[in-house]
């Protein structure tokens, strides 16, 4: 029983850290992608208005 005891914490311990991993990805990608969309409409900004204030 100590066996199937220690196998299912470090099984535990896998899941949590894959959850882990997957939850830093969705928020480093998703962090990424809207500064992507941030800096294409700056740039559509500058094109259309021509450039900054002056």
């Amino acid at each position: 029983t100590i066996l199937l005891i220690m196998r299912e914490m470090i099984q535990t311990e896998r899941d949590y850290v894959k959850s882990l991993e997957y939850i830093i990805e969705v928020r480093i990608v998703g962090y990424y992608g809207i500064m992507r969309v941030l800096n294409l409409r700056s740039i559509e900004f500058e094109i259309h208005y021509g450039g900054g204030m002056e």
